[in-house]
């Protein structure tokens, strides 16, 4: 459906407005000027990268499924534990990657929708603990995808192999990714500092 052209120069008008008045502005200004833009686009992105998680999750509980016990030097009884735990593990993360993509998307609309929502509205509105739920179950699903392809490749080879490419794997890629989304989340204002930049700017307006 194709906007009118009226609204969307309203719209780019206001996000132009929104951005000068904030040229000259301190960082958490900024930021708290264009809170409603920077969620709705921060929760787009974390909607799109948790379907596509979705699908690798989605993708290792349906391999995990058809694994079989083919190699007989190999306990039965433990490949049914190593088995049982890759499915529950996958579909853990399958569902909390879904879980992460409605709710992220359901955020997205509610702040593209209601371009000066403040922060504590939002969180007063969606509620404390529902609003920081995208990243957890993010958080969540990622973790059981790393822990089921470890328990996916204990079906597959022993557990010396499987421990050398874990602590490979942990160092060159989970360590780096953990590192960045921990310093990302420390680059982004605090919530009791947002709230308070956002009551000076409403004194002052």
């Amino acid at each position: 459906m194709v906007r009118p052209i009226s609204l969307q120069r309203q719209e780019n008008s206001w996000e132009s407005a929104q951005w000068e008045a904030a040229t000259s502005a301190t960082p958490i200004a900024v930021y708290a000027i264009n809170y409603p833009r920077f969620k709705a686009k921060e929760n787009k992105t974390l909607a799109l990268l948790s379907a596509l998680m979705l699908t690798v999750a989605s993708s290792g509980l349906f391999a995990a499924s058809s694994l079989t016990w083919m190699e007989k030097s190999f306990p039965v009884e433990t490949f049914m534990f190593y088995r049982s735990w890759t499915v529950a593990f996958f579909c853990i993360a399958a569902f909390s990657f879904m879980t992460s993509c409605m709710m992220a998307y359901i955020f997205h609309v509610l702040f593209l929708t209601n371009p000066k929502l403040t922060s504590k509205d939002a969180m007063k509105d969606i509620g404390p603990v529902l609003y920081k739920m995208p990243k957890v179950y993010f958080a969540i699903g990622y973790f059981c995808l790393v822990a089921g392809t470890t328990f996916y490749f204990l079906c597959m080879v022993d557990g010396h192999a499987t421990s050398a490419c874990l602590a490979a794997c942990f160092l060159c890629m989970v360590s780096p990714t953990c590192v960045a989304l921990y310093r990302a989340l420390n680059i982004v204002p605090k919530t009791e500092v947002l709230e308070a930049e956002e009551a000076r700017m409403a004194q002052q307006g």
